[in-house]
């Protein structure tokens, strides 16, 4: 069996699991298929499948990274348009960001083990958090920052704790913190030497396959706004597409602090707006964008 379809199975159990309905499908027939434009098509494995004795369309992504959710939401529409059906996206994985901007935009999808998100069939099913101590599980801030710069900025091996809280201009018992847990996770090894240095366990892939697990959004809140937001740092979407092959988005991200958001003084709204994000990665951050604004987890 090809991996496709054993990933496509793998969805299939994770919904019967999650709604104790099993799920059977078959490929989408060829007078269907000649109905929806190619690069859609070309895109996804289409299914016709029943889900809670309702007739779905299930289009298994190829690749998660091919397009924005804006422009997913834009397929949803037009496949449910011409096949009118209720149209189900599965993801192999999705990350956490994009996730949060598939529900913004109301997208029907399922990202296996992680999220069912079906709002046509009022389902929305998480991962259950864990009980057990979220000081212990979840990745500190800083240490989450001193991993992303090793990997994205510089090497920060060799590099003694008092070293790292003159870089990220923090305390030395909250670079010491940082470390400590790094290390309780197998990540970093301290050298056995009067002053101790980082040595990372392992680099490049393999370190962000390790630590993949352990990242956590810094985004706390989202509110939208309509007004227009002038001399604050691009962040979010568009911050990443001016450093990356990604398309830029109409709605805009921006990063500014709870107070710099009080001094500019505009209006948000929880649930409406279409002009830009703010975000705020520093101390009590926030992101206003599209039209909405998302207060950061302090550092």
């Amino acid at each position: 069996m090809s991996k496709i379809n054993d990933n496509i199975q793998n969805a299939f159990q994770y919904i019967e699991k999650m709604v104790g309905e099993k799920v059977v499908a078959t490929p989408m027939t060829k007078n269907q298929l000649n109905m929806i434009p190619a690069f859609v098509a070309n895109s996804y494995r289409l299914y016709n499948a029943t889900l809670l004795n309702i007739e779905i369309c299930l289009l298994y992504s190829l690749d998660c990274s091919l397009y924005s959710p804006a422009q997913i939401q834009k397929q949803m529409q037009l496949v449910k348009n011409k096949l009118s059906l209720p149209v189900i996206f599965i993801f192999e994985n999705m990350v956490s960001y994009n996730i949060q901007r598939l529900v913004a935009q109301r997208i029907n999808f399922i990202v296996p083990d992680k999220q069912m998100f079906i709002p046509d069939l009022l389902i929305d099913l998480k991962k259950q958090k864990t009980t057990a101590d979220q000081s212990q599980l979840s990745i500190q801030p800083i240490a989450q920052c001193i991993l992303l710069y090793h990997l994205e900025i510089n090497s920060l091996s060799n590099k003694t704790t008092r070293e790292i809280s003159t870089l990220f201009n923090i305390s030395y018992s909250n670079a010491n913190r940082a470390i400590r847990w790094l290390t309780d996770k197998n990540i970093v090894i301290l050298t056995d030497t009067k002053e101790k240095k980082l040595n990372f366990q392992t680099n490049g892939k393999n370190l962000w396959n390790k630590i993949s697990t352990y990242l956590i959004s810094p985004v706390e809140r989202v509110v939208y706004t309509d007004e227009r937001i002038i001399g604050t740092c691009i962040s979010g979407i568009n911050a990443l597409a001016s450093y990356s092959m990604l398309n830029d988005e109409p709605s805009k991200y921006y990063a500014l602090s709870k107070d710099e958001l009080k001094k500019i003084s505009v209006h948000t709204d929880n649930e409406y707006g279409n002009k830009c994000y703010l975000t705020d990665f520093a101390k009590n951050y926030i992101i206003i964008g599209g039209g909405h604004v998302m207060y950061m987890n302090p550092l």
